[in-house]
Order: C-alpha cells, then sequence, then structure tokens
C-alpha cells in the first residue's frame, strides 16, 4: 500500500510541475527591457509566443503621466520591472509603500501598424491604469494622488489593441495606498491576440479544474463526517479543502469571487484563509495522532488564528501587510508542528505516518518557494505552485484517509461479528450442558456424540478472523447442523429440519454467521412457540452466479407490522436486522421476509460468487 501510494505522489508531482510550468514561459534568449526600451524587432510573436516585459523600466514616482507629458519629462529613472517599489532607492531613499508613480516602456516592433496584439497583467496593488500611448486601453479600481480618492480592486484581465505605430508606448499609473507594497509587483505578457486568450483561457480552466477539485474533496469528506460523526478528521480535511480553493482564487483569477469586491476584503480573505488552512491542517493532524503535544499545539495556534482574523477584520491592510512576514512565520512553525506530531505519532505506532510526511513535504516545499517567489528573492519558472503542491498533499492524504475509512468498516464488521458470537446466549449454554448430563444418565454414546456436536457449534462459531467477511459454505453448514443435533437432543420430536442442497457448492464463499442464526431464529420464535412444534425447511440451489437461500418454518407466524419491527432493529430479533445491513452493503440486497400467523415464516436471500 504504502509503495503504490509513494510511487502515485511521484507521479501525481510530475503531472503538477507540468501543469505549473505550462503557458507563458519564454526562452532564455529572450530580449528583456533595458533603459526603459524593449527591442522586439526580432521577436517572431507566430513562432516564439507570448513574451513577459519584464527588465528595466522608465519609473516617475509621486507623478502620474500621460503619453504627452514624457515630451518634457525624460528623467530616465530605471527600475526593475516585477518588483514592488518599497524595493527601489531613489535619490539615496528607499521609497515608501504608500504613493502613487508612473511607469513606462518603449517597444520596438517591425509589426505592421494596426496589427492587434494583447496585454495581459494579473494584479497590482492597489489601482492601475494602462495606455498604449495616449490610447487607454485597461484599468481596475481608481487610481488617485490620496488614499481618499484612490479604489484598490484586485481584478486580473488582458485588453487586445491594435499597434498604432512600429514603436509605441505603454504607460502605466499606479497608485497605493490600502496596501503595505506597491507597484508592479507582477510580470506583464505581451502576444497576439488569440495567444493571449489562449493563454487567459488555460489559465482559467487550470484554475477551475484545481478549485473544482478541491471543492468535490470537501463536500465528499463533508458528507462523510455527516454520515459518520465518528470520523471527526474528515471534517477538518473537508475545511482545509475548502480553505485552499478559497485561497486559490483570491490570488488567481477571481472566479469565485465578484471583481467589484474591495481590495480590503480580498487581502482579508486572502490572508485569513491561508492561515485557517494552516490551522486545519494542525487539527486533521491531530485528530490522527492525537498527543498532549498536539492538542496544546492546536489550542495555541487556534488563539493566534483568532487574534489574526480580527485584525484582518478590523485594521486597514495597509498597516498588517507590513508584517506578513509574521502570519507567514507562525503559518511555517504551525506545518514543522504538523511535522512534529507526524513523529510523535510515528513514535506511537500510528500508521502511514510516512506517506503523512510525504504529504506535508510537498506542503511545506510548495509554501517555502511561494514566500521566495512572491518576495522576487528568487526567479522560479513554476511561478505559484503552493496550491497545486497543497493539492498533491491532498491527494496523498485521500489515499490514507480510504485506508482509514476501509480499517474503520473493518473494525465496524468485526463488532457485527462479536455481536453475532455474544448471541450464543447463557442459557442456551447451560440447557445445552443440562441436556448433555441428562441424556448421559440412560445413554453413554449418544451423551459423546452431543458432545461432539456442542464441540463443532463453539469451534465454527469462533473459528474465524474477526474481520473476516466470507467464509466457505461447508463451514455455514456444519456450524448449522452442530446447531440442529443440540436442538433436536433437546425437543426431540417437537423439531424436524430438513436440508435440500443442489449441486456440488460447498466450497463456495458466503458470508459468515448468516445461515445458522437464521436458522436458529426459526426454531427459537417459529417452531417452539408452538405445542406441538414443526418442521424447518432449508434450501440452497445455484444459479449462473447467484446462491439462492430460503429458511422455511410452519410455526406461530407474525403480522406485518411485527415483520416490519423485526427488520428495523426494534424486538429481540437483533441478529436478522444486522443480517440483513450486512447482505446490504455486500450485495446491494437484504434478507425477504414473508410470514402469517398460525402458518410460519420463510427467509429468502441471495450471494452473488
Amino acid at each position: 500500500m504504502h509503495g503504490i501510494a509513494k510511487r502515485i505522489s511521484f507521479i501525481i508531482l510530475g503531472l503538477i510541475l507540468i501543469l505549473t510550468s505550462t503557458g507563458c514561459s519564454t526562452t532564455a534568449s529572450a530580449p528583456r527591457a533595458e533603459q526603459g526600451v524593449l527591442d522586439l524587432r526580432n521577436w517572431d510573436f507566430a513562432n516564439s509566443g507570448i513574451i513577459l516585459l519584464d527588465g528595466e523600466w522608465d519609473f516617475y514616482w509621486n507623478r502620474l503621466l500621460n503619453y504627452s507629458d514624457f515630451k518634457e519629462n525624460e528623467e530616465n529613472n530605471f527600475v526593475l520591472v516585477p518588483e514592488t517599489w518599497d524595493n527601489y532607492v531613489m535619490n539615496q531613499t528607499e521609497l515608501s509603500g504608500k504613493g502613487f508613480a508612473t511607469y513606462r516602456l518603449r517597444v520596438q516592433t517591425n509589426l505592421a501598424k494596426g496589427t492587434l496584439l494583447a496585454l495581459r497583467l494579473k494584479t497590482v496593488s492597489s489601482a492601475y491604469q494602462i495606455f498604449i500611448d495616449d490610447t487607454y486601453l485597461i484599468g481596475a479600481g481608481t487610481v488617485s494622488t490620496d488614499g481618499k480618492g484612490e479604489k484598490g480592486v484586485y481584478h486580473p484581465q488582458s485588453g487586445i489593441f491594435p499597434v498604432p505605430n512600429k514603436e509605441f508606448d505603454i504607460i502605466i499609473q499606479v497608485s497605493n495606498f490600502h496596501y503595505a507594497r506597491g507597484g508592479l509587483w507582477d510580470s506583464l505578457s505581451l502576444g497576439q491576440a488569440e495567444q493571449i486568450q489562449n493563454y487567459e483561457n488555460m489559465l482559467v480552466g487550470r484554475e477551475t479544474f484545481l478549485i473544482g477539485v478541491l471543492i468535490i474533496i470537501a463536500l465528499f469528506y463533508m458528507a462523510i463526517f455527516f454520515l459518520i460523526r465518528e470520523l471527526k478528521y474528515t471534517l477538518y480535511f473537508s475545511l482545509l479543502a475548502f480553505s485552499a480553493a478559497i485561497s486559490v482564487d483570491t490570488v488567481g483569477e477571481f472566479l469565485l469571487f465578484h471583481s467589484s469586491i474591495p481590495f480590503r476584503c480580498v487581502i482579508s480573505i486572502w490572508y485569513g484563509a491561508t492561515g485557517w488552512l494552516t490551522f486545519f491542517l494542525l487539527m486533521f493532524m491531530h485528530e490522527l495522532f492525537p498527543s498532549g503535544f498536539s492538542r496544546i499545539a492546536s489550542r495555541i495556534y487556534l488563539c493566534i488564528m483568532i487574534v489574526f482574523q480580527t485584525i484582518y477584520i478590523f485594521v486597514n491592510p495597509v498597516y498588517y501587510t507590513k508584517f506578513a512576514f509574521v502570519s507567514n512565520l507562525s503559518e511555517c512553525i504551525a506545518i514543522l508542528v504538523v511535522c512534529i506530531i507526524i513523529l510523535i505519532g510515528a513514535r506511537k505506532g500510528y500508521k502511514n505516518w510516512q506517506l503523512n510526511i510525504i504529504s506535508i513535504s510537498f506542503l511545506l516545499f510548495g509554501y517555502l518557494h511561494d514566500i521566495l517567489y512572491l518576495t522576487n528573492s528568487i526567479d522560479s519558472p513554476m511561478k505559484e505552485i503552493f496550491y497545486w503542491s497543497s493539492l498533491v498533499a491532498l491527494m496523498i492524504q485521500m489515499i490514507t484517509q480510504a485506508q482509514r475509512i476501509k480499517t474503520y468498516f473493518d473494525s465496524k464488521a468485526s463488532a457485527e461479528m462479536m455481536l453475532l458470537q455474544a448471541q450464543i446466549k447463557p442459557h442456551f449454554l447451560y440447557n445445552t450442558i443440562n441436556t448433555i448430563i441428562s441424556v448421559s444418565r440412560f445413554d453413554g454414546e449418544r451423551a459423546r456424540d452431543l458432545l461432539i456436536d456442542f464441540g463443532q457449534y463453539l469451534r465454527k462459531s469462533f473459528d474465524f478472523k474477526s474481520s473476516e467477511q466470507l467464509v466457505t459454505l461447508e463451514h455455514e453448514i456444519e456450524l448449522a447442523k452442530a446447531y440442529i443435533a443440540i436442538e433436536k437432543a433437546r425437543f426431540g420430536n417437537r423439531l424436524d429440519v430438513d436440508f435440500h442442497i443442489k449441486g456440488d457448492i460447498y466450497n463456495l464463499k458466503v458470508p459468515i454467521l448468516v445461515l445458522q442464526p437464521i436458522i436458529e431464529n426459526a426454531i427459537i420464535h417459529g417452531v417452539l412457540p408452538k405445542a406441538e412444534g414443526g418442521t424447518v425447511d432449508i434450501q440452497i440451489s445455484r444459479e449462473g452466479k447467484t446462491l439462492f437461500f430460503s429458511v422455511k418454518d410452519n410455526g406461530v407466524g407474525m403480522d406485518k407490522a411485527k415483520l416490519e419491527n423485526i427488520l428495523a432493529g426494534n424486538t429481540n430479533h437483533i441478529g436478522l436486522s444486522n443480517i440483513d445491513s450486512r447482505l446490504r452493503r455486500l450485495y446491494k440486497q437484504g434478507i425477504e421476509m414473508t410470514s402469517k400467523e398460525d402458518e410460519g415464516t420463510e427467509i429468502k436471500w441471495c450471494t452473488y460468487i
């Protein structure tokens, strides 16, 4: 199981790497902007594809300039894009996160005037508007020179424009008064209109797939929790997947939320979802590997998250995002704590700890990678991968949970077997022993045979593994005959049992402890309450891959209401309702009972080979 799961996890990782690297990527030889100019005269969009507009851009701090303004404003202040402007230094002074500025890039091409190109931008903090020369292209929010006039909006988008000349300017006005860091912190993509449209469709499709998988996982495990409340870890796993889906959307294509949601709310949801994702991961692992350490750690982190969430709701993001490293650090520590919880579980002998370490490793790698990438500490062709690594981790967890759910139902089956075993009631044992004692006074040979039958009955009743579901039909028949021999010794001519078994079917597998309890029910509740006793007729036959069973008695019978109560488990016939539920789980159909008062009862069922 572990070997297969590990291979599956690495296959999944390979697919994720392919998905994360698909789309807008350029070769190492792709031109970069230098001193505010990007030379694309040798760039063939048709063959080389989309290009990222990374490199040195003209930058004008605390000035919102238009195309006509640049005739008189050639300051040649060049900055790297993508980057947040709080990392820029001008006049030996680091810029503030809050402020406004204009970016300009001159693009040189050999394209004919009117050729359609498209520009795509994921997001800017907090508002922007883009111009091609003096023509407005796209924007998000309201750009302003102060916080009161600015409206921040998160809205990934693209715009199509005709090339005005072989050489044109891309001008971007940006303002930020709602976040700790501002500026062009993500790459812009330029390509043919169809290429950008296909790229955008790919991004939306990829994210739709990821969010869809996460939501399906969340709903599936939430349903399991509501059906089986004992499996509390499924609740936290569901909430973990749901938090991941929200986090993906708030930093992605914004599929679940409308673009008109205020920027402040987007940041609050983004930060909160990431934090709660980590908390639910911690709680999930606490349920899988409970210990004193995991209990204390989960309570401490819950208090931390309540404090963080209160800040996210009531404090302006421009303040708390300055200290994003604090929440990032707490989340990293929480993931490391999860690893410690797993290792403690391994020491205690809990199963599947290796797979959990593998899944958390994926999660931690993706998280650290994205922190370094988003802070521009590394340049990665995979871009953001945390949410894809989260998907890998969740899929590995689904493998381990499938094993846990199987173990759960095996334990339930074991409990049902123990319940059936417990139905060997003390008074039956006492009566059997008294019968053997009584017979031994006048027929020692008969008493010896009864002891053999009694020993056979006990051995067959207990001679199976607690989780075993199927045994041979021969095993079931021998158990039933041993029981019948004892009852016939007790009740003599009042009891008659006939077996009718058609064909050589003794080695076929059937559910354990079904036949004998039903025969016992027919004898105790059908035949013996009748003064003169009666007969139990047992029919077993095969048609194709189906075995048909019938146990019919001519005893006292019962009315319809009592029949329904028996199947519902509302009487002392607990064994029948137990058998019915087991058969339904195995074969999607249970026992069929018909009965008439003073005429008898028949119970039918079938099994499949």
